[in-house]
């Protein structure tokens, strides 16, 4: 599935409780107690998860926040060409949290897959990686920072050509 939030396009994966966002492994135990209503369970904590969707967008409400996602198809991703598996050297938090450690600095080379920061979100840390080869070009997350979905945490730049 294929989720716009802020933005930012999201490709989430279903892989028996642990969901993969973006290359980003998340574990969390669903459990459903009543039509539309969920029980989140990660390592260290529980949530009670709402969910409605339509044909266009998927809400979530969680603690009293909510959610609303935008759901994509592969024919809405930059005509035809997946932007999401080219990766843009921006790299931002699937979802709010905070920032753990910072693994890379400016100037760094990075290739894809490369470890670029640890998040916490939801109880869970969560490494993130670049997505594409270059260098680093700004750092924009501090460790403990409280950081949301719209900052490029680290942004990595195509070196030559």
């Amino acid at each position: 599935m294929i989720l716009s939030y802020n933005n930012h396009n999201y490709r989430v994966y279903d892989d028996n409780g642990s969901y993969d966002i973006n290359k980003v492994k998340f574990d969390v135990t669903l459990s459903q107690t009543s039509k539309g209503s969920y029980r989140a369970i990660t390592s260290e904590k529980s949530y009670d998860v709402f969910v409605a969707n339509d044909e266009e967008f998927l809400y979530l409400f969680v603690e009293g926040k909510q959610f609303t996602f935008r759901k994509l198809s592969e024919d809405n991703i930059s005509h035809g060409t997946d932007a999401l598996d080219k990766g843009t050297g921006e790299i931002h938090a699937p979802m709010p949290g905070s920032v753990v450690k910072v693994l890379v600095k400016v100037g760094d080379s990075v290739e894809v897959g490369t470890p670029v920061l640890i998040i916490e979100a939801m109880k869970m840390e969560s490494t993130l990686y670049a997505d594409i080869e270059g260098v680093v070009t700004a750092v924009n997350a501090i460790e403990k920072e409280q950081v949301g979905t719209e900052k490029a945490l680290v942004v990595i730049e195509v070196v030559g050509d």
